[in-house]
């Protein structure tokens, strides 16, 4: 029908009869479509109630089998017995506990407990306010009693000893099978309290339907209840794991519903700031500040003995005489003694170069003989330090390609999704955050000189090239960038003889430079052994034909498994060579040299630490990488996707530590250790997610322990000095980060409005 005929008809404009008829059924339409989403949302929010509630009223563990690592708390490890039909664990005669997973406080279940003895005892068992004591007979029996425990664990404690000949093992009692039966008919408030009982499924639930709410798609109604779907469908399939799987699926449903609030933050506040580079240091430093106040540990062990020994002796003692050192932090050491009558130390003094100045002070201004907590926190303070300076430092290199948001979500994945936060924030006393720091220097001054060639830039690139192998002679190899970016230049002049010239002038300054920052550590090998060239006793060494470098990435404690968001930063460089094949190729080449020499080596695992411990000296390279990604997921409107990635990644990697930190990997997170444990233990266990510790790992950190439990001087003190080191670095950063981008004249152009979040 015509726009002339209908007015015709009608008697009105062609746009008022369009509102008058269209708009309420249109309205109507958007109503009926809400009442059916919160139908859909509160149907499933039910299910997954009773669902939740099922499954934890009836639970059963074959103890010593691969699905007991949820349950059992103190026990040996999983053995089996003669006859190969049965798994057990023993329980040390003190006991051990069980975990099950909480029922609605109030409600009676029975526990049942299949336990063998080889003589008779007294059980004492405590499974919340209720302590029962009862007689184990000799041999295996069933028992069962009634409690009422609620989400706490039961304890069980027996005596007398076992005593087994040619075992060491202090023995209670051997466990195969338990159980958790509730014995009370399902209530509405039983259903209202799995929202509040772990794994929280009805809540996370209801969080996916107000995050699908906000996603824009006809079919994203279906995604709450195709989640419910999911989880009862892999339940059905694995009954031993589905608590297990429900509590992996609310931390996948966390991790969106963070990153839609973090998204909508960005729009609704920050859209008009992301452009600009001063707001994003600010973020991006503030953000490392508050993670030091939070979670930063000073604490000297293993490696970080020997870095500190060189500090402590020059500082107290003014020698070289380490022997105080290693016998009070490292005893007892296999350390030789040179001819010089000196510890052939065999690790390096950058750090300790580093660390020497602050340590002065602390010494000029309390006093003690190094070994107090005040002199470990000063300098595992700088090392803490160095970790969000190197965010800021792969700010700055990052924007010479990428837009400002996409460069701060590379910065912040690269320190929180890697080794970085760890050997940071939990183990400065190890040259790894200052490495990575320096690395990035390394590679910021090479850009710098790249863009605008000066005497004074060509010595700032020499002094930050002295500096990254003083403090880790390993990572010379990934000069291997700036010297083929050199090169290129150099080629690409080669019919100017007066560029050339200039070329291999600042070649000479910037070389001269290093050396006589790398200076310190000859004279030091001097000192020691006689020669300022030589390796020192002890350190690692290429084994040609037994190299280890996919396990590097493959490995439980590799790139892959361990720091994915690593990983993925190194893959993501591909996209810089694509955008820029020189000096992006020079840094993908780099990067695999440093990583294949590493996987040469003897001790290629890192003698067992947190993660690939060496290779958090490429977190700018991951920087970069991860930036590169950003950039793409930015272009193409998939914000959202990006920032759910950034706190994946980052959330991992903080499970993990506090894993660490609580203790919750059974045999520890050696290389070894990680290789024995079961994939269940590593990945399915309720541990593997330790959400509901995150209060107690905080509760450890040194700034919140040294106010409340450190005596008020001490606190008074030490703090303030700690705030003055702060405020020191908080200042050079800031300076090194606005200089750097106000006088880049390569950085790339801001991303436009529509292409950004807003």
């Amino acid at each position: 029908m015509s726009a002339r005929l209908l007015i015709s008809l009608t008697g009105m404009p062609v746009r008022a009869v369009w509102f008058s008829r269209v708009k309420p059924a249109f309205q109507l339409k958007v109503r009926s479509q809400m009442l059916l989403a919160w139908t859909v949302a509160l149907v499933c929010v039910a299910c997954g109630a009773w669902w939740q509630l099922d499954a934890v009223s009836s639970q059963h563990v074959s103890v010593g089998s691969l699905t007991d690592g949820s349950y059992v708390v103190g026990f040996y490890d999983r053995e089996i017995t003669t006859s190969g039909s049965n798994a057990f664990r023993w329980a040390p005669a003190q006991g051990g506990a069980l975990q099950f997973w909480p029922l609605p406080a109030g409600v009676p279940a029975v526990l049942s407990l299949n336990i063998y003895r080889p003589s008779p005892a007294m059980l004492t068992l405590h499974a919340g306010d209720r302590q029962v004591r009862f007689g184990v007979d000799p041999g295996r029996r069933m028992y069962r009693l009634l409690v009422n425990s609620g989400d706490k664990r039961i304890a069980l404690t027996v005596s007398p000893k076992i005593v087994v000949a040619n075992d060491p093992r202090a023995l209670g009692f051997s466990l195969s099978n338990a159980g958790l039966m509730r014995m009370a008919r399902v209530e509405l408030l039983d259903l209202i309290a799995t929202f509040f009982l772990v794994p929280f499924l009805p809540l996370a639930l209801a969080g996916l339907s107000w995050f699908s709410a906000g996603l824009d798609g006809r079919y994203c109604i279906l995604l709450t209840p195709l989640t419910m779907a999911a989880v009862i469908g892999a339940g059905e399939i694995w009954p031993v794991w589905r608590l297990e799987i429900a509590w992996l699926v609310t931390h996948l449903i966390l991790i969106a519903v963070m990153s839609a609030i973090m998204y909508r933050l960005a729009r609704r506040w920050l859209a008009s700031r992301l452009h600009d580079d001063r707001t994003l240091v600010a973020i991006v430093f503030s953000m490392g500040m508050l993670t030091l106040l939070l979670t930063f540990v000073p604490r000297i062990s293993s490696d970080g003995v020997g870095y500190y020994a060189y500090a402590r002796s020059l500082v107290y003692r003014g020698d070289l005489v380490m022997d105080e050192t290693f016998a009070e932090l490292y005893a007892p050491h296999s350390l030789r003694v040179t001819d010089r009558g000196l510890l052939a130390n065999p690790w390096s003094v950058g750090p300790a170069a580093i660390w020497i100045g602050p340590l002065m002070l602390y010494r000029l201004l309390f006093g003690g003989n190094g070994h107090e907590i005040g002199a470990y926190a000063t300098i595992c303070l700088i090392s803490a330090l160095a970790g969000p300076g190197t965010m800021i430092v792969a700010y700055c290199c990052a924007r010479r390609w990428f837009s400002p948001a996409a460069s701060a979500l590379g910065a912040l994945t690269a320190f929180y999704g890697s080794t970085l936060w760890f050997y940071s924030m939990r183990e400065g006393s190890f040259a790894h955050a200052l490495s990575a720091f320096a690395c990035a220097l390394v590679l910021l001054a090479w850009l710098r000189v790249i863009e605008r060639p000066s005497p004074g830039r060509w010595i700032m690139f020499g002094a930050a090239a002295g500096m990254m192998a003083l403090i880790y002679w390993a990572t010379t190899l990934i000069l291997i960038a700036p010297l083929s970016g050199i090169a290129y230049l150099a080629w690409r002049a080669r019919n100017n003889w007066q560029e050339v010239a200039r070329i291999a002038g600042g070649c000479l300054a910037a070389g001269f430079t290093a050396l006589v920052v790398f200076s310190p550590q000859l004279i030091v090998w001097f000192l020691i052994y006689g020669s300022p060239l030589i390796r020192p006793p002890g350190t690692p060494y290429i084994v040609w034909n037994d190299p280890h470098i996919l396990e590097l990435f493959t490995a439980r404690f590799g790139l892959a498994r361990w720091s994915p968001a690593a990983m993925i930063g190194l893959l993501g460089l591909l996209l810089l060579v694509r955008r820029n094949p020189v000096t992006g190729g020079a840094l993908l080449v780099a990067a695999l040299v440093y990583i294949a020499f590493n996987g040469l080596l003897n001790n290629w695992h890192g003698s067992g630490t947190f993660g690939t411990r060496r290779l958090t000296s490429l977190a700018v390279w991951y920087a970069l990488g991860l930036a590169a990604i950003a950039e793409a997921l930015i272009r193409s409107r998939r914000t959202l996707l990006a920032l759910s990635g950034v706190v994946a990644c980052s959330g991992w990697m903080l499970m993990l530590i506090v894993r660490t930190v609580l203790g919750y990997m059974p045999k520890g997170v050696t290389a070894f250790g990680l290789e024995t444990m079961s994939s269940a233990d590593l990945y399915l266990v309720r541990d593997v997610l330790p959400t509901l510790e995150f209060g107690e790992f905080l509760r450890s950190g040194f700034v919140w322990d040294t106010l409340i439990t450190a005596p008020p001087d001490f606190s008074v003190r030490i703090l303030p000095y700690l705030a003055l080191l702060s405020g020191l670095a908080v200042w050079a950063f800031w300076r090194l980060a606005v200089s750097d981008l106000r006088s880049c004249d390569a950085c790339v152009p801001q991303t436009p409005a529509s292409e950004t979040p807003a």
